[in-house]
């Protein structure tokens, strides 16, 4: 009897000292918290992934011992903090448009219909560059993969935007979305899918050495990344390699990405979280692309298991937004509370699940600029690399 209650008051002292941890909400208040159960001091740590405080122990915790990422001192705090930067809703409905850029392809669209749409969408400020494809079959047989490279001088800025999926069933072959395959991503570690490595792999090269002649003329030009679905994964891994290789400073390199899956492990997310300054995952409610690559394996908490990087901004409900629309920044990683994550998955085959992908900023995205253009001349087309590229 007396052991029984001694065990019970044991556990509502731990269970009292995990909620007064959990109270905290910014890593200095957490690190500096001790308190006393029974005879022991037991001190709060703070996991900047999930943006919360447990104490020592807690199997609530996303970010684990072995991982590394526990602060528990306020002296570590200044190292994750994030830098400052704002989420600019007027520039995610221009980069939105530029998303879609992506997916005309430009071997089949007259070159002059082409420009003639992006006068009218940019006001005449830009000119693309190039359209650089690349065999990926890896993805989806006799696919290509695309980023298509704009500039302009009067806004001193480089349009890097990356190709995603045409269609949401087209993600849902056999383990294409699970994370059973991964590699070492090398620029900034942790492992990413396979076929996203892959992909940039071929793709990056190209694009570096666009960016880099196309620097050496605007030298102090910011530098836009920015793709839609599986584009926006890409995005991601391009704009942490041009940071990494010195292509490109935190400080001018923005990235802003539209219901993007999940791209790696913890350590990469949490790796691209300290390398990256504007970064922004922007989603809706109901797309269901972001919650395709599992943030668990199924049935097992693998250590693993698929991880957001940080800075989702989330717009609920059903409307298109706008760049007047209300959204809300979230906390964590995978915030659960209220974000997309914390949303049910939509599966319905013949409703949201086809149309929510695809509505960020405008009824159709994949199409959206498509419907500006003729099918009628095709641009003529060199090498770059081992990629094939198409000059406007």
């Amino acid at each position: 009897m007396y052991t029984s209650m001694k065990i019970t008051f044991l556990l509502l002292a731990i269970s009292a000292a995990a909620l007064a941890c959990f109270n905290h909400k910014s890593c200095e208040t957490c690190t500096k918290s001790t308190m006393n159960v029974l005879f022991l001091k037991v001190k709060c740590q703070w996991c900047p992934l999930s943006q919360t405080c447990h104490v020592k122990g807690s199997i609530h915790n996303d970010c684990k011992p072995r991982d590394g990422y526990l602060l528990t001192s306020p002296f570590q705090c200044a190292a994750v903090a994030d830098p400052p930067m704002k989420y600019d809703s007027k520039l995610a409905a221009e980069l939105a448009r530029w998303s879609s850029l992506a997916y005309v392809e430009p071997e089949i669209y007259n070159k002059v219909s082409i420009q003639s749409a992006i006068s009218e969408q940019f006001d005449g400020e830009y000119q693309v560059v190039e359209y650089i494809t690349v065999d990926c079959p890896w993805i989806f047989d006799n696919d290509t993969c695309t980023a298509v490279i704009a500039r302009s001088e009067l806004t001193n800025r480089i349009i890097v935007s990356i190709k995603g999926t045409k269609y949401p069933n087209d993600l849902i072959g056999p383990a294409k979305l699970f994370f059973v395959d991964r590699t070492p991503f090398d620029p900034i570690g942790g492992l990413v899918l396979r076929y996203y490595n892959q992909t940039h792999k071929a793709l990056y090269p190209c694009v570096k050495s666009l960016v880099e002649d196309l620097l050496a003329l605007q030298p102090f030009a910011e530098v836009m990344v920015t793709g839609h679905s599986i584009g926006g994964a890409q995005a991601q891994l391009i704009g942490a390699n041009l940071v990494k290789d010195g292509l490109v400073s935190k400080a001018k390199l923005h990235v802003y990405t539209f219901g993007s899956p999940r791209v790696g492990t913890k350590e990469f997310a949490y790796n691209y979280d300290r390398l990256m300054g504007n970064s922004w995952r922007v989603t809706r409610e109901d797309d269901p692309i972001p919650l395709l690559v599992p943030r668990t394996q199924p049935l097992i908490n693998l250590p693993n298991s698929g991880y957001h990087t940080r800075r989702e901004v989330f717009y609920p409900g059903p409307n298109i937004m706008t760049s007047k629309s209300n959204y809300q920044i979230c906390r964590s990683n995978d915030d659960r509370s209220s974000c997309l994550s914390g949303r049910r998955i939509c599966t319905e085959p013949n409703g949201c699940y086809k149309k929510e992908y695809s509505r960020y900023f405008m009824e159709n995205l994949p199409q959206y600029m498509k419907d500006k253009m003729s099918k009628e001349e095709s641009p003529h087309s060199s090498v770059r690399g081992v990629c094939k590229v198409y000059s406007l």
